[in-house]
């Protein structure tokens, strides 16, 4: 069941209307190029990271693009009166958002938990899910036993947060650092709790340290005059302090 439309479709997912914008954008130039005889020329910006051609076999593949432009034909060419119309938009997009970087922090407890502190705000895009992913795949920790901390200043004292596609890239990698720093330090605590130390005489310090004193000699000699003789020059009872700056 459709309802044919001129308007633009938006929605709470992503209502920026990009696409709508390409499938205008392309159409315009197509029916300008097929009915007025205008010579379309393209433009814009190269981009230098991307494998565009690849993405768009992808999406024709999983749509089976090919099995619906051969029922158009065949539908075009029975004249059913249901026909078939198919449109599409590509285009690329910005993501990360704004700023550089997102804070994160994930704790391990003591009955086998973590905790994970995020400076992304969730709204719906499923954080808990995917970040407990993340530690699971960096930690072997389970999801059911990965909590979210988000939004609470007093535990996450800095974050940027959520909006412009950057919540994955930057609050999902930082947890996936933080995530792979604790996998190794489990790594090691696993190493060396494997180390069979039955063996091992136990020591109170890597090294026998000897205390050496030092032997106080007691003399008879007076040294008074001789400190008194150099001492430095008085008076009124107190001491001249050297002129050191002329």
């Amino acid at each position: 069941f459709g309802i044919p439309t001129d308007k633009a479709v938006a929605a709470d997912y992503d209502g920026d209307g990009r696409t709508d914008a390409g499938v205008f954008r392309d159409g315009t130039w197509y029916t300008l190029n097929s009915s007025q005889g205008f010579r379309i020329t393209q433009f814009g910006q190269t981009y230098d990271v991307g494998d565009y051609e690849t993405a768009l076999d992808k999406a024709l593949a999983a749509s089976d693009y090919a099995a619906l432009r051969a029922e158009q034909a065949k539908r075009r060419a029975s004249g059913d009166v249901k026909q078939i119309g198919i449109g599409v938009s590509v285009y690329v997009e910005i993501t990360g958002g704004v700023g550089n970087g997102e804070s994160a922090k994930v704790e391990v407890t003591e009955d086998g938990r973590a905790i994970v502190y995020t400076g992304t705000s969730p709204h719906g895009q499923g954080h808990d899910t995917a970040w407990s992913m993340l530690v699971q795949e960096q930690t072997g920790i389970p999801m059911d036993r990965v909590e979210l901390v988000w939004g609470d200043t007093d535990l996450v004292p800095i974050g940027t947060g959520t909006m412009g596609s950057r919540s994955l890239q930057q609050g999902g990698n930082a947890v996936f650092q933080v995530a792979g720093r604790i996998s190794s330090i489990l790594a090691l605590i696993d190493q060396m709790q494997s180390i069979d130390t039955r063996d091992v005489a136990p020591l109170a310090h890597p090294f026998d340290a000897v205390q050496r004193l030092r032997k106080d000699a007691v003399t008879e000699v007076d040294q008074r005059e001789y400190l008194q003789r150099i001492a430095p020059a008085t008076q009124d009872g107190l001491y001249l302090v050297p002129k050191v700056i002329e």
